[in-house]
C-alpha cells in the first residue's frame, strides 16, 4: 500500500494531480516524466479517456488560478509552476527512491536536476503529487540521504563490513513472504565466504525491523541512450548497508553484489559524485 507521506517534511510549491502534470507536460511537448509511479498508465487508458482527462486538468488548473486564458485565447500557466514541471520534464538527472518501511509500507520520492535547478516530488496520496523547489544540489543530497537512511544508527564507524553475495542469495534474503531464519542465513552467508562477524551483523539486520530503499539513478546520455544505475540501502536501528552490483563475477559469470556497512556521510558522498561538479 502507499504511505500517505506527511507534508510537514517539505514546503511544497503546489500539489498537482497526475492529469494536471500530464497536461502541463503536453504544453511543453514532453511525455510524462519518470518517477510518477504510474508506469504504463498512459497505455491503459483510451484516447477518449485521455482527452477527457486533459480537459478536466485544464479546468482544474484554471479554477485554482494556476492557468488562465489571455486576451487572444491562448492558455497561460503560472511561471513558477510551469518551470517546476519543466525541471522534471527536461531533467539532466533523475533520482527515483522507492522505500519499503519497517511496517512494509511502500513510499516513494523522486528528484530532478536541470542546470542549477533542483526539484523534489513526493506522493501524499495516489495520483497526487507535491512539488518542492530546493535551493541547490547540496540540499537535494541532504534530502535524499536522510530519506534513504532515516535513523541515526548506533553502530560505530570503526565496525566496517564488506563482502560479496550471489544474486540468488540476495533474492532469497529479500523474499518478504518467507524470510530466512537468522541462523540459516548466517550459515548460507558463510558458505559464500562471508566472514562470520559480517554474516551475523547482516543477518540480524534482515531478521529485525528494517527499511529498504532502492535508488534508481537515471541520466540521459543522448537522444536515444540513457544510463540507469541502481543501488539499494538497507537500515536497521543499529546499522546501514549499501548493496550494489559488483564488477566481480563468481564462477560461470554469475552476478554478485557487494554488501558493505554504510553511514550517512558515505551515502552523501556517493550522491555528490553524481550531482556535484568534480
Amino acid at each position: 500500500m502507499t504511505n500517505p507521506r506527511s507534508t510537514q517534511n517539505y514546503k511544497p510549491l503546489v500539489f498537482l494531480s497526475f492529469d494536471e502534470i500530464f497536461y502541463l507536460c503536453s504544453l511543453l511537448d514532453r511525455p510524462p516524466f519518470v518517477g510518477l509511479g504510474v508506469a504504463g498508465y498512459s497505455e491503459e487508458v483510451t484516447l477518449e479517456q485521455r482527452a477527457y482527462g486533459l480537459i478536466c486538468a485544464e479546468r482544474s488548473l484554471r479554477a485554482r488560478g494556476i492557468a488562465r486564458f489571455d486576451q487572444t485565447g491562448n492558455i497561460q500557466i503560472q511561471n513558477d509552476i510551469l518551470n517546476a514541471v519543466g525541471i522534471a520534464a527536461y531533467a539532466e538527472q533523475t533520482y527515483v527512491l522507492q522505500k519499503i518501511t519497517e511496517d512494509s509500507v511502500l513510499d516513494q520520492i523522486s528528484s530532478y536536476v536541470l542546470a542549477d535547478q533542483a526539484m523534489l516530488l513526493f506522493n501524499p496520496s495516489p495520483m497526487i503529487y507535491g512539488i518542492v523547489i530546493l535551493p541547490d544540489r547540496e540540499q537535494l543530497i541532504a534530502e535524499m540521504t536522510a530519506y534513504s537512511l532515516p535513523l541515526e544508527t548506533t553502530e560505530s564507524s570503526h565496525q566496517q563490513h564488506k563482502f560479496l553475495v550471489s544474486k540468488e542469495m540476495l533474492e532469497r534474503i529479500q523474499q518478504v513472504s518467507s524470510p530466512m531464519p537468522s541462523n540459516l542465513l548466517v550459515s548460507q552467508l558463510q558458505m559464500e565466504g562471508v566472514p562470520v562477524n559480517s554474516a551475523h551483523a547482516f543477518a540480524e539486520t534482515m531478521e529485525k525491523n528494517h527499511t529498504l530503499t532502492s535508488i534508481h539513478v537515471i541520466i540521459p546520455q543522448s537522444q536515444d541512450r540513457t544510463s540507469v544505475q541502481q543501488i539499494t540501502v538497507v537500515q536497521s536501528s543499529k546499522i546501514g548497508w549499501l548493496v550494489v552490483e559488483s564488477s566481480s563475477n563468481l564462477a560461470g559469470g554469475a552476478t554478485v553484489y557487494s554488501v558493505s556497512s554504510l553511514l550517512r556521510d558515505r551515502l552523501a558522498k556517493s550522491f555528490a559524485e553524481w550531482l556535484l561538479p568534480q
